[in-house]
């Protein structure tokens, strides 16, 4: 079972395995536990925790999306040029590109990093709430 396919699928699988995981005390938060006090809904920690799911869910999912068109263009190279696959197409060359693909995403992704920050939302009361938005928005 240890083929460069494979091991391309594993690195997908890895990344939507990430997003999944990373999802469950978001959805906890945002859908089950729906009648907790205001304060604690947008308090700084959870806001972070927004921040983070939005840039971590972002990017996992550009990953999962760049390894499928890496494997759609390995399977074609397989069927277009089988005699150059086998030089191609290595075990060795598809952890590099699987590395390549994390570490690509995430340094292109680092200008929609840095467009968003935590401000504090005016509301009346003495605990504060915060809020996401990007550095053009206005804070509601």
């Amino acid at each position: 079972m240890i083929s460069p396919t494979n091991s391309i699928l594993t690195g997908l699988a890895v990344s939507d395995m990430l997003v999944m995981l990373e999802y469950i005390p978001f959805s906890l938060h945002s859908y089950i536990f729906r009648n907790q006090p205001f304060e604690i809904m947008y308090s700084y920690g959870w806001t972070i925790f927004a921040l983070f799911h939005a840039h971590f869910s972002v990017s996992c999912h550009a990953i999962s999306t760049w390894l499928t068109v890496l494997l759609a263009v390995w399977r074609y190279i397989s069927v277009k040029y089988p005699s150059h696959a086998r030089t191609w197409c290595t075990q060795r060359r598809a952890h590099r590109l699987i590395l390549a693909t994390y570490i690509g995403v995430i340094v292109c992704c680092i200008p929609i990093y840095l467009s968003f920050d935590i401000h504090l939302r005016p509301r009346p009361g003495p605990v504060p709430t915060y809020v996401v938005s990007s550095q053009r928005e206005n804070v509601l």
